[in-house]
C-alpha cells in the first residue's frame, strides 16, 4: 500500500477564536457608546458620563467637549481598537479562505494591539477624567472586553496543522499518488483549505495525469 500524507489546517481553533472577537467586539461597541462609564450624583440627581455625551435625567443629553485633549484621546484609542478588530475578525475569514499562516499571526498581532488600545483608554480616563463619581457598567465592560481578547490570541497560537493518510493499492500505485495528489491540489487552488506534501515537479505531472486517468486506471 502506497501512503499520500495530506496535511490539513487545523478549523475548530478558528471558528472559536473568531466566536470570541465577535462577543468582545460587540462587548466593546456597547461599552464605548453608552453613557454609563462614570456615574456622579449630587442634590437629587444622578448625571451618567460617557466617551461621546454625558446625561442628566430631565435634561436629556449633550455632548462632551471635544476640546479636551484626553478626551479626544480616549475616543481615538477606543475607536482604534474597534477598527483593528475588525481587521483581526477579516483576516480570520481570508484564513478560512486561503489558509495561509501568515493571516493567523497578523490576526495575533492585532488582537494585542487592539487590547492594548482598549487598556490604555480606559486608564487615560481613570487618570485625567476630572468628572469624580463612581465608575459604571460601560467602563466594566470594556475592561470585559479587553480580557476576553486573551482566549482568543490563545486559539490563534494553538493552531496546528492536522495530518490525514490516504492509502492506495499498490497496482496502480505510481499513478494513483499522482493522480489523487492532483486532485487535492485543484482543490486546494480553488480555496478548499488542504495543503498536499509533494514537490512542483510532482504537482505538475499529478495535475497532467488528472486527465489521464480514467486511461491509466482502465490499465492497470
Amino acid at each position: 500500500m502506497l501512503r499520500i500524507e495530506i496535511i490539513r489546517e487545523s478549523s475548530i481553533y478558528v471558528k472559536c477564536g473568531m466566536l470570541i472577537l465577535f462577543i468582545g467586539g460587540l462587548m466593546h461597541v456597547v461599552g464605548m457608546s453608552a453613557p454609563y462609564w462614570v456615574v456622579v450624583s449630587g442634590q437629587g440627581a444622578e448625571a451618567h458620563i460617557g466617551l461621546w455625551v454625558s446625561c442628566l435625567p430631565g435634561f436629556g443629553c449633550v455632548s462632551n467637549d471635544s476640546d479636551l485633549g484626553w478626551l479626544s484621546g480616549c475616543k481615538f484609542l477606543e475607536m482604534a481598537s474597534l477598527l483593528i478588530l475588525f481587521g483581526v475578525m477579516g483576516l480570520l475569514v481570508l484564513y478560512r479562505i486561503r489558509n495561509l499562516r501568515l493571516f493567523i499571526i497578523l490576526s495575533f498581532i492585532g488582537s494585542i494591539v487592539s487590547e492594548v488600545f482598549i487598556i490604555l483608554g480606559v486608564i487615560v480616563f481613570v487618570a485625567e477624567s476630572p468628572f469624580g463619581g463612581s465608575l459604571n457598567w460601560a467602563f466594566a465592560l470594556e475592561i470585559i472586553a479587553a480580557i476576553g481578547l486573551v482566549p482568543a490570541k490563545l486559539c490563534a497560537i494553538v493552531v496546528k496543522p492536522e495530518r490525514s493518510v490516504y492509502k492506495v493499492n499498490s497496482r496502480s500505485s505510481e499513478y494513483m499518488k499522482y493522480i489523487i495528489a492532483g486532485i487535492l491540489t485543484l482543490r486546494m487552488v480553488s480555496g478548499v483549505p488542504e495543503r498536499v506534501s509533494m514537490s512542483f515537479p510532482e504537482a505538475t505531472t499529478a495535475m497532467l495525469l488528472i486527465t489521464m486517468a480514467p486511461k491509466i486506471i482502465m490499465n492497470t
